[in-house]
């Protein structure tokens, strides 16, 4: 994008337009935990064991009604997405497929999905279950999903998580949506798994 100044000269500023790409990078970026031999596709036994992961970040048994929360949310994702791949039978989702999905599909086809999924991480989270996470909580999510402590307080910065704040529930399902559905950077959920 091209601007005029007062002495008319040219200054070229950099477009920030929104793109279909940051929806990708991030939809990736969440896939690629899963992914944990980087050869770009799952199974159905990956995306358990992230689960059993995730479980043992908190100290939660993946047995327990969180654990099995977050094992059904899981599933129910994994379903959608396969049944959405042509021709998928030989039970892979690859990075590709993935990333199509939840950057094709109409939100209003996959909110549930989205939604689903937040509330089972939320309830994981929540050690104290107290319908928030505080700081520590949330670090400790933002830990599992791999931000690195040179990012940690910028994140938190970018989501709003400073000053003893906390987030609610429906606060943490808003940024699940962002993250999945925008394609703005710069938007606080676009923020949920660290920088893009």
């Amino acid at each position: 994008m091209r601007t005029m100044t007062g002495s008319n000269t040219v200054t070229e500023v950099p477009s920030l337009e929104p793109t279909r790409d940051v929806r990708a990078v991030k939809i990736g970026k969440e896939f690629d935990h899963v992914d944990t031999d980087r050869d770009n596709i799952t199974s159905l036994e990956d995306w358990d064991e992230f689960v059993d992961y995730m479980c043992s970040q908190f100290d939660v048994d993946s047995g327990s009604p969180a654990g099995l929360r977050l094992h059904e949310s899981v599933r129910r994702r994994w379903q959608a997405v396969t049944r959405s791949v042509q021709g998928q039978d030989d039970h892979k989702l690859t990075r590709g497929e993935y990333v199509s999905y939840f950057c094709e599909t109409p939100p209003s086809a996959c909110a549930d999905l989205v939604l689903d999924h937040a509330d089972a991480v939320f309830v994981l989270c929540d050690r104290d279950a107290d319908g928030h996470l505080n700081r520590q909580e949330f670090v400790a999510l933002l830990r599992a999903y791999g931000v690195r402590e040179a990012e940690l307080a910028e994140t938190m910065n970018r989501i709003g998580l400073r000053d003893g704040r906390v987030l609610s529930k429906a606060r943490y399902a808003d940024l699940a949506m962002n993250f999945c559905f925008s394609t703005d950077a710069l938007t606080p959920g676009s923020w949920l798994m660290g920088r893009v």
